[in-house]
């Protein structure tokens, strides 16, 4: 049940059906401005999601790490959490270096390479939270079959 209750917490609100069992994990979102006023909004907005999802990583981690710790091995989940929040900080990073890039080329039009750093560490960010929903469904699946 513990793992259910955690799954539940980590899971997308909007995308998963927990009463059936579809757990979908949160994903970020690749902006996709096609100038710079937009982009930068975009880009705010997106450190204002990292932010929330760092706390409640946070969160979530400090209500139930003490039952991570203490039952069965759940090195991987506290592994990919611990990895998860690490890559949120680099998508933070590659956000504020957009920016920088952004306010250097001083024009309202987007150079055609300033999103490629920060997709691909959204995508890599992106991927984390898969495998965290995944590590606890497979987890949660063994603790059913005991």
């Amino acid at each position: 049940m513990a793992l259910t209750s955690l799954l539940h917490q980590l899971a997308d609100e909007k995308h998963s059906d927990l009463s059936r069992g579809a757990i979908s994990p949160r994903f970020l979102t690749i902006p996709s401005a096609i100038d710079s006023p937009s982009l930068h909004i975009q880009l705010e907005k997106l450190r204002h999601i990292i932010f929330k999802e760092q706390n409640h990583l946070t969160s979530v981690l400090g209500r139930w790490s003490e039952f991570l710790t203490s039952t069965g091995n759940n090195t991987d989940i506290l592994r990919t959490a611990a990895e998860l929040a690490l890559q949120l900080e680099q998508v933070r990073d590659s956000a504020l270096e957009t920016e920088q890039r952004l306010a250097a080329t001083n024009t309202t039009t987007l150079p055609h390479d300033i999103l490629t750093e920060l997709t691909q560490e959204i995508n890599s960010c992106n991927d984390q939270l898969s495998s965290l929903i995944d590590s606890l469904k497979t987890r949660k699946s063994e603790h059913s079959r005991i």
